[in-house]
């Protein structure tokens, strides 16, 4: 999952697919949509992230009848709106999860790029408009992880790594 998580915290069918034209809604939660519709589950407030400045929700995979699902976190902009979706999931034996997961997106959006290594780290990249979709399940891990986020947000992210690790580089060179 690459520090999503961490950094964003720190400090009927559930996929809701429409029109290609239209956002992605996955778990019947809108990308750029009012961060309200997380009302439609039970939600547990994390804080604000540092990277949109929006509230930041835990929504328990139980909740929604999703095969091997764990929980979805919903991170919202500054307008309280949709910026991002991470939803985790049990791994599952010989890539089965990826391969499930994937076979579900490709005929809905635009395909990226796929690495589907029969050996190591598998992820997937979709597009449907302003919205990129990954699929990444790291050959280590016990979790698939399957994110929606807006460019907006993806842009934030960067900025926010980027200047995480100029401040590390500032602490480490004040102890030489």
């Amino acid at each position: 999952m690459k520090n999503y998580l961490a950094g964003i915290v720190l400090g009927g069918t559930m996929f809701g697919f429409g029109a290609v034209s239209a956002a992605p809604s996955p778990f019947g939660l809108e990308i750029g949509a009012s961060c309200e519709a997380v009302g439609q589950y039970e939600a547990h407030p994390q804080g604000v992230s540092p990277i949109t400045g929006g509230n930041v929700y835990e929504i328990e995979g139980g909740q929604i009848n999703f095969e091997d699902l764990q929980s979805v976190t919903v991170v919202c902009d500054e307008q309280q709106n949709i910026a991002a979706i991470i939803a985790l999931l049990q791994k599952r034996f010989g890539g089965a999860t990826f391969d499930r997961l994937v076979g579900m997106l490709r005929d809905e959006y635009k395909i990226i790029g796929i690495n589907d290594a029969h050996v190591g780290d598998q992820d997937a990249r979709f597009k449907s408009g302003d919205v990129e979709i990954l699929v990444e399940e790291p050959h280590m891990s016990r979790t698939t992880s399957l994110i929606y986020k807006t460019k907006d947000f993806s842009e934030a992210f960067s900025q926010h790594q980027q200047q995480q690790q100029r401040q590390q580089q500032e602490r480490e060179v004040d102890q030489l």
